[in-house]
């Protein structure tokens, strides 16, 4: 069962209005000519990493806010400096056809290019870790038709279409295919049906209550990971659990770059009023609930509502075995 998709599905407005804060997509910083028949508009789309939560999965996912109307996939590649990642997505065709595209880069990137048009400028972004910058465009159709989908859709082939520039203009060499955001371990999966496995981390319901494990991963072996940004956090399992007709899935991150050591705060996360310890935040499978257990967090994502979510996260038990 390969269980390697990493989806971000935001399906709750307001737990995304709260993480974001001001951020939000402010739209018409700067428009800029196109000389490929279409008109290129930079916006502040606000973009955020997120922990991976799959058994295995390390890192980081690329959370875009407009994904909040429909999943979007874990943006892992292309790259690896100084475009550390890019996604691209189009709606509409012909005349209405519109494209977006968002890249998080390095320090060293003061502007993009898409496809040798004008320069767009990097920023800030406060969501993101300390040395990295960020650039969203959205690009219209002026006169190329369905060219513009037909560009976007050649993402698949993994082509970058940003070109990273210097501040005086010059291009600057990417260099590697591999992401540097993320990372995989050594990992078994398993069915309800089936025994589970031995690994790194150990988890279950205090009583089941009515919860059926519906299979899980766990990651076999870790060692500490350098040179991914920010405090990057290790998957060590994840299970999935039914209640009803809701699907739940409880994973255990621990810290990727100091195995054994406590866990950093988890991005973006706000405590849950009126629940001391519990926090709500994202990840790579959506919003969250998570709360602290020794040398990691526990954390609970998927379901109807917090509600369910905060349910389970309080019922599971978790043990972490480096």
């Amino acid at each position: 069962m390969n269980r390697r998709r990493c989806s971000v599905a935001f399906g709750v407005i307001s737990v995304l209005a709260a993480l974001s804060g001001c951020g939000g997509a402010d739209r018409g910083m700067r428009r800029v000519a196109g000389e490929h028949g279409w008109a290129q508009t930079a916006t502040k789309e606000y973009v955020v990493l997120v922990p991976r939560v799959l058994g295995g999965q390390g890192g980081w996912c690329v959370a875009r806010p407009r994904s909040i109307y429909g999943s979007a996939m874990c943006e892992e590649a292309p790259g690896a400096s100084p475009i550390l990642t890019e996604s691209w997505g189009a709606t509409g065709s012909g005349e209405s056809a519109v494209a977006n595209g968002v890249a998080i880069t390095t320090a060293a990137v003061a502007n993009v290019s898409v496809e040798g048009g004008a320069p767009i400028p990097t920023r800030f972004e406060p969501a993101l870790p300390d040395g990295l910058r960020t650039v969203s465009v959205e690009l219209r159709v002026s006169a190329a038709g369905n060219k513009l989908v037909e560009f976007v859709l050649h993402k698949r082939r993994r082509r970058r279409r940003f070109t990273p520039l210097d501040s005086r203009g010059g291009a600057i060499r990417q260099t590697g295919d591999e992401s540097v955001i993320s990372f995989n371990t050594p990992a078994l999966t398993w069915l309800s049906s089936e025994p589970e496995p031995a690994g790194l981390c150990k988890m279950a319901p205090r009583s089941a209550g009515g919860l059926r494990a519906l299979g899980g991963t766990v990651a076999t072996r870790a060692t500490s990971v350098n040179g991914v940004p920010g405090e990057p956090l290790l998957s060590c399992i994840d299970v999935g659990y039914g209640a009803g007709g809701t699907r739940l899935l409880a994973s255990v991150l621990i810290n990727a770059h100091r195995l054994g050591a406590a866990p950093g705060p988890l991005s973006n996360a706000q405590a849950i009023r009126g629940r001391p310890g519990l926090y709500r935040a994202l990840g790579a499978d959506g919003a969250m609930v998570a709360r602290r257990i020794p040398d990691a967090w526990l954390a609970v994502s998927g379901g109807d509502s917090q509600a369910q979510r905060i349910a389970l996260v309080t019922r599971l038990r978790a043990t972490v075995g480096m």
